[in-house]
C-alpha cells in the first residue's frame, strides 16, 4: 500500500495537527517528522480558560519531553530511551507506514453497514463495504486494518494490547499531499484507556485533522536536539 499510494516517497513532513477531544480540550500541534521515527512536536493544550504549552522531541533512539515556558524556553521533565509504544503521536504517523510492521493474515470481508466503524460522519455506510481485512503486529501491539481494494485506502483500524481492543480509527479522509502522495489527513479515534492498562481511565473520542502539510523539505538535524540528558 505504501508504494501504491506513494508514502514510501515521504522523506520528511511538516504539518499542523488539531486534536479535538471534546470535554477534555483541544490540542494544536506543529509537527516535524522524518521517517521512520524522528519527530519534533510543539503542542498548545486548551481546556476551558486554561492553556499550556509542551513539547516532545525524539531522534528515534532517545526522547525528551517537557513544558514550554512563557518566554519560549524549554523546561524538560524527562529524558529516556525512546519507546515508540509510549509515544502515541509518533505512533500515529508510523501506523501509516510499513516500518516495523509484520502482516500475518489477509481476507476479503463484507463490512457491516450498521457498524459505526464502517460509516461516514453522517451515519451512512461507506460507499464500498467489500473490504480487505489485514491483521498483523507492530512491536507488542496487534492490529486489524480494513482497506478498500478499489483504491488501497485505509478506511478503518483496530488496535489491541494483548487481547484487549484499546483503539479504533474510522472516518478516514485521504488527500493528495503533493507529488501524487495520498495520505490520511483526517480521522476519528476512539480510545479505551482502561484496555490500555488504566482501570479507572475514561474512554476518549478524538477528531484529528492535519493541515498545512509540506513534504520532502530538507530538515536540519538540529531540529531534533535535546535540552537536557538528565534522566529521571
Amino acid at each position: 500500500m505504501e508504494k501504491l499510494q506513494g508514502k514510501d516517497r515521504i522523506k520528511s513532513m511538516k504539518c499542523a495537527l488539531v486534536m479535538d477531544m471534546g470535554a477534555f480540550g483541544v490540542m494544536n500541534s506543529k509537527i516535524t517528522f522524518v521517517p521512520p521515527m524522528k519527530m519534533f512536536n510543539e503542542t498548545t493544550m486548551t481546556m476551558g480558560q486554561q492553556t499550556m504549552q509542551s513539547y516532545m522531541v525524539t531522534d528515534g533512539v532517545f526522547m525528551e519531553m517537557g513544558m514550554i515556558n512563557p518566554d519560549g524556553t524549554r523546561a524538560p521533565m524527562k529524558f529516556s530511551d525512546y519507546d515508540p509504544a509510549q509515544n502515541s503521536m509518533a505512533g500515529s504517523f508510523n501506523m501509516f507506514s510499513d516500518e516495523g510492521v509484520r502482516f500475518t493474515e489477509a481476507a476479503d470481508i463484507k463490512a457491516d453497514p450498521a457498524d459505526p466503524l464502517f460509516q461516514k460522519a453522517d451515519g451512512t455506510p461507506l460507499d464500498n463495504l467489500g473490504l480487505v481485512s489485514i491483521k498483523g503486529n507492530q512491536g507488542e501491539q496487534s492490529f486489524e486494518i480494513f482497506v478498500d481494494p478499489t483504491n488501497y485506502h485505509l478506511v478503518a483500524m483496530k488496535m489491541y494490547k494483548e487481547e484487549a481492543l484499546f483503539m479504533e480509527m474510522s472516518q478516514i479522509e485521504h488527500q493528495d499531499i503533493g507529488d501524487g502522495i495520498v495520505y490520511p489527513v483526517g480521522y476519528k479515534v476512539h480510545i479505551d484507556t482502561a484496555a490500555m492498562g488504566n482501570p479507572n481511565g475514561p474512554a476518549m473520542d478524538m477528531d484529528m485533522k492535519m493541515s498545512d502539510v509540506v513534504i520532502n523539505e530538507e530538515i536540519d538535524d538540529s531540529t531534533f536536539h535535546f535540552t537536557s540528558k538528565a534522566a529521571e
